[in-house]
């Protein structure tokens, strides 16, 4: 996506280079070429707007899975134990690099409690908690 951002940025500054050349050597039309250049100008705006309104919301969907925005959604969803599993062990692997990952805790407490594993959910939660008091997700 960088190189095509890239790409495009480019070739509009050519062609503006080279229109800048055309119209010195012609030295007539300089508001045509203004206008030239400013529509450019906002074509480039609104593209590079709309690339990163995509990049945006791309990054938001890739996200999304990992981090509900609400832990009920892991309640919701309808999964297997395997699949839970494997999620454990994903948020396992996050806490080990990142201990104080709030929502790392959270996500796992919440896995742990489909499981039955109410201990470990606790402390897992508890531990989210200290970290975040005020969080309003923590204080049901």
């Amino acid at each position: 996506m960088k190189l095509l951002l890239f790409q495009f940025k480019l070739l509009v500054f050519l062609a503006l280079f080279l229109l800048n050349l055309v119209f010195i050597q012609i030295k007539k039309a300089k508001l045509l070429f203004l206008a030239i250049f400013i529509v450019l100008f906002l074509i480039n705006l609104m593209f590079f707007y709309i690339i990163k309104e995509k990049i945006n919301n791309e990054e938001t969907q890739n996200n999304s899975s990992y981090f509900p925005s609400h832990p009920d959604q892991y309640l919701k969803s309808e999964k297997t134990e395997s699949e839970i599993r494997t999620e454990i062990l994903y948020w396992e692997n996050i806490i080990e690099k990142q201990p104080s990952s709030r929502d790392a805790l959270i996500n796992l407490s919440i896995l742990k409690k489909i499981l039955l594993e109410d201990e470990e959910a606790e402390d897992l939660w508890n531990q989210a908690k200290n970290l975040d008091p005020n969080n309003p997700i923590l204080k049901n």
